[in-house]
Parts: C-alpha cells; structure tokens; sequence
C-alpha cells in the first residue's frame, strides 16, 4: 500500500476517484495551468490548449478544464472550432451536460465533429431521449451524420422502432459496411429483442475482428440462446480469431445448466491456458458459471484463489451457494464479507434475501432487514421487493405488505411480488384490488401481472373475471399470449367445471398445448367424473408422453375411480414394461438445525445440518 505524498491534497474529481498515480498527474496538470497565469510565460498556443483539454479528459478533471476554458476565452481563441469540439467533449466526459450544452450553444461554427461530442454527452449521461432529439436536430440543420454519429445515437436506441429509423439512415448514407457502424446495429437489434436482425447484420459483414463475435456471442446470451452463443465462440475459434477477458465473460454467461457444465469447464481450461485466470471479472463469471451449473464446490475452489475479490465476486459466491440450496452458508459468506470491511450492493442484498426466503432463516432475514431499515439501500425498489417476496415465501403476509407501504417509488415488478402474494395466500378478491389500484397509481401491468391475476382468479372461482381478464390481455394491453397465459386458462375453466368450454379453447390454441396443460384438463375430469373425456384426454396424453410417469398415474387414477380395476392393473403393468415408477411425494422438516426428510410413511434415514 503506498503512503500519500504529503505535498499532494486530498483530491477527488466529481466524475470519478483518483488513484495515487492520477493525483501526481493532476499536481502535474495544476502546476502547468499555474505556469500559464504567470505574466512571464509566453502566450500559449493552440497546440498546448488541446493537450492540457486532453489531460483533463483522461483524468475526468472538470475544475482543471473549466480553468483551460478561462484561459482559452482570455486568450481570444474561444471562437476556434476545434478547440470548441474539445470544449464540448471534455464538458461530457467529465460529467458537467449543463455545460457541454452551454458551450456548445455559444459556439459560432458547428460541424459534425461537434453534434457528435454534444451527443456522446447525453448518451453518457443516460439522456437517450436528448440524444435523439438532437440528432433530429443535426438534420433539420443539413449536418451530414458520420460513422460516429451513428455509432452513438444507435447505443442510446431503445426501441426497435427507434433503432431501425437510425437503420435507414445508416444504408442511406452508405455507412452499413463500416466494421464499428455494423457492430453497433448488431448491438442495438439484440438489445431490442430482434436476434433475427442481429443475425442478419453479423453475417453479412466481411471482415469480423473480436468485437463482432463477442457482440453475437453476447446478442445470443441476451436472448436467452446460450446453446447458439456457445456454438459461435467454437466457430470464432476455428476462425482462428483469439478471445479476450470480455469475450470469456460473455460465453461464460451461457453456461447456465448442469448440461453445460462439461463445456463451462472447457472453457475454464482455455482461460488458465491464456493466462488470464488472476483477471476478477473473469473469475467472478467463472464463479457465476459453476454456481449456475449446480458445481458450487468448484465455485468456492475458484472464488478461494482469487488473488483479489470485490463486492461483485462476494456476491457471485454467496449467489452460488444460494442457487444450490445452501442458504446457511450463504449467510455466513455474508457476514464474513461485512467483517472484511466490504459494503453490499444492490444485488448483494436482493441475493441474501433471497437466501432467507425460507422459514428456516426467517429470523436471520428480519436481522438484515433491521440492519437496512430506514436507509437509501431499504428505499430501493429492487431491494425493497426482495425484501416483501422474503416474508410472503415464508408466510409472512403481514410484513410483506408493510414492505410494500414503505416503498414510494412502486415498479410493476413490486406491483407483480404484493399481488402474487395475497394470490398464493388465497386472496383472490384482494389480489384483484391490488390489480386496479395499480393502474389507478398508473402502472401498465405486463404478462406476469396477468398470469398472477389468472392465477388468483383459478384459485378463488372467478370464471367470468378471469375470462374477462384474459380478454382483455391483448384487446386492450396488446400483449402477447404465450402458453402460460392459456395454462392459467384452462385450469379456470377446469376448475370450474366449464370442461367443455376448456377443450374446445384448447382445440384452437396458436400453440401445440404440453403435456403440462393437458393434465391439468385430466385432473378436472376425474374430479368433476368425466370418465370418457378423461380417457380420450389420457390417451392423448400418453402419445405426447409416453415416459412421464405422471400420465399414467393419473389414467390410473381415473379407471380406478370408475371401479375397473382390470383397466387399473393394465395400466400399471404397461408401466412396469417401460420401466416407468411413480415418484414418491416427500417431505421435510427442521428439528433442532436439522432437516428430517420423509417420502411416504419412512423416515429417511440420511438426516442432514440445515445448509
């Protein structure tokens, strides 16, 4: 650790944090700024001015720059345009918008060169809108956008709608061929949720370096493709083009299966041999990739020999041990981290909540919600909605909506966690209160707020709500329905007795219905005694799955209600031929730190610590 030269201030740019080395740079930069403000030195130049503009970019120095800018305006070279476009640029990057806009508003003369820093700066600055706005701008002014322009405005993109309007600019100007403006198009198509675009645009480029792989390869993660996004990194080897620690990161990413896990530790390999195993981000994505895979104890060898470890590796570890089960030791990976001086973030605290959402670590959870109360981390919306899914997955509807009344700011992720818990509590008419109390606050509800208000009304009764609701999904919402809007569906009309109704409506479904959906129909008519439907239904069933034990059992379970035990006992011998057994319903208790698990009337003998 080296000890602070006592000649250099504390300092502390507004843009960033300044290591020991960046501080002697900005004594440097002070010390020049200084030698100018002296009536001995020379008039500077032009030359000089854009160098020390540099630095102050480099070292996100705006005090220093606005100083430069004085120095510029006495100087009489304030109307010079380049000088103006490295005004503007270093405003941006040093965090001040307001004064980008300011300087880039006094400017006499504006080119392409400027419209692209002013924009860079809103696209820095998280201002997409003004970016676009801005843009629009540029062309009512007849300034020609250029491959930076495009590159920019398309990372600000954030509707498909807005991303192909830039598109169409871009094969105007004749720019698509351009290796940086192809990436960007390819980036914004995946961020939207258009692989197909994204895929269009990757092969027909020419000539693709490593950014454009590791874009496609990121393009498939994001769009839940692991599979392909594997497949290309094997493809980009073979191209002979070698990945870097981005690269790795992203294929690490879609390794999220035990399936994977074989081609997750190839990977591996191919990371130590590159030397690149001492890299943090990398050994946090390994850890994330073991954890995922179900192999937390090769997560904990990789995160033990981490030569450094920040907040996010911690909570790549404790979200391994949280993911497989292990939500003991999750919390005490917790403590030892808050021990080692390291301070949570946002995810941190949405994973150890999670860990606690189990009644075996109820008591644990309401410590750390203590330890938060009333703070910035409590207020937040995603930790806040953590917090009230902890307490109902563990029965506690009281303080779960005490969560949700103390959080201000409400997303409709918030809106989804306070409704689906009164409906997994068997709330139906208050989860359907909270429904239009959530538009009235002026919320759009999403597909999941309706599978939960679906799921309410199944369970409570309320056929001619639900339909009523599930019509109104797309005529009004303009969603689209997938499968498990239909399941929800037609375990209301199932449950309701509407059995013709529910497979008439699953005879026109746009979807082939799984087999998930079909015992739910199967299960209705052997409780409503719809013997012949059940048959015609099972029947179906076993041809679309024909080595799930389940159909069997529930076929069974029909001839058996009906008395015709000799169908009863053909079923159960068709069953033995293809090596088929029921699963036995198990389950578990804690006793004194201990988990007691039970499948059937045995006691199993293997008892294990609470973990």
């Amino acid at each position: 650790m080296r000890c602070r030269d006592p000649e250099l201030p504390a300092f502390a740019s507004p843009a960033c944090s300044l290591d020991y080395d960046a501080m002697k740079q900005v004594q440097q930069l002070r010390k020049a700024l200084d030698s100018l403000d002296s009536w001995l030195c020379p008039p500077a130049t032009l030359s000089t001015y854009s160098g020390l503009l540099r630095h102050c970019c480099q070292l996100r120095a705006l005090a220093e720059g606005k100083r430069v800018h004085a120095h510029i305006i006495r100087s009489g070279l304030s109307r010079h345009l380049f000088l103006g476009n490295q005004l503007v640029n270093m405003y941006g990057r040093c965090g001040s918008l307001k004064d980008a806009q300011t300087t880039f508003n006094q400017m006499l003369e504006r080119d392409t060169s400027s419209w692209n820093s002013l924009i860079s700066a809103y696209v820095r600055h998280g201002r997409d809108s003004g970016a676009f706005q801005l843009f629009q701008q540029m062309q009512k002014e007849g300034v020609k956008p250029d491959e930076v322009t495009f590159v920019c405005i398309l990372n600000a993109a954030q509707t498909l709608v807005q991303g192909k309007h830039v598109h169409a600019f871009v094969t105007e100007s004749g720019c698509e061929s351009n290796i940086k403006v192809a990436t960007a198009l390819l980036k914004m198509y995946a961020k939207c949720g258009s692989l197909e675009d994204a895929i269009e645009i990757f092969q027909k480029m020419e000539h693709k370096d490593l950014v454009c792989w590791t874009s496609m390869i990121v393009a498939y993660c994001q769009n839940d493709n692991g599979g392909m996004a594997l497949k290309l990194f094997k493809e980009m080897l073979q191209e002979g083009v070698e990945p870097d620690e981005i690269t790795f990161v992203s294929v690490l990413n879609a390794c999220t299966s035990p399936a994977l896990l074989a081609q997750g530790k190839m990977i591996h390999t191919r990371i130590m041999k590159s030397n690149l195993g001492s890299d943090v981000a990398l050994g946090t994505a390994l850890v994330n990739m073991y954890g995922k895979c179900g192999s937390w104890e090769d997560a904990l060898a990789i995160f033990k020999n981490m030569p450094n470890r920040d907040v996010i590796s911690w909570t790549a570890m404790i979200t391994a041990y949280t993911q497989n089960g292990h939500g003991k030791a999750a919390l005490q990976l917790f403590e030892q981290m808050l021990q080692e001086g390291l301070k949570p973030n946002k995810v941190t605290f949405v994973t150890i909540f999670d860990a606690c959402a189990n009644s075996a670590f109820l008591e644990e959870g309401r410590l750390i919600h203590a330890r938060i109360a009333d703070s910035e981390e409590e207020s937040d919306v995603v930790v806040g909605t953590a917090i009230l899914n902890m307490y109902s997955k563990c029965g506690n509807l009281e303080d779960a909506q005490k969560m949700f009344n103390r959080i201000s700011e409400r997303d409709v992720v918030l809106w989804n966690s306070i409704i689906n818990t009164y409906c997994q509590h068997g709330h139906g008419r208050v989860a359907l209160q909270l429904f239009g109390l959530m538009q009235y606050a002026g919320t759009t509800p999403n597909s999941v707020t309706f599978l939960s208000i679906l799921s309410a009304c199944s369970h409570s009764g309320f056929v001619d709500e639900g339909c009523h609701y599930f019509s109104s999904e797309k005529a009004y919402h303009g969603m689209t329905l997938t499968d498990h809007h239909y399941s929800c569906l037609i375990d209301l009309l199932s449950r309701g007795g509407l059995l013709d109704e529910a497979e008439d409506f699953l005879s026109t479904a746009p979807f082939q219905p799984s087999p998930a959906i079909w015992m739910t129909l199967l299960g209705a008519c052997r409780i409503y005694g719809d013997f012949e439907r059940g048959k015609r239904i099972a029947e179906q069933l076993l041809q679309l799955s024909s080595q799930d034990p389940a159909a069997y059992v529930a076929l069974s379970n029909m001839y058996a209600a009906a008395g015709r035990w000799d169908d009863v006992a053909n079923v159960r011998k068709l069953m033995a031929d293809r090596h088929l057994k029921k699963q036995r319903g198990s389950t578990t208790i804690e006793i004194n730190k201990m988990l007691h698990e039970f499948a059937g009337n045995e006691l199993q003998k293997q008892e294990r610590l609470v973990q």
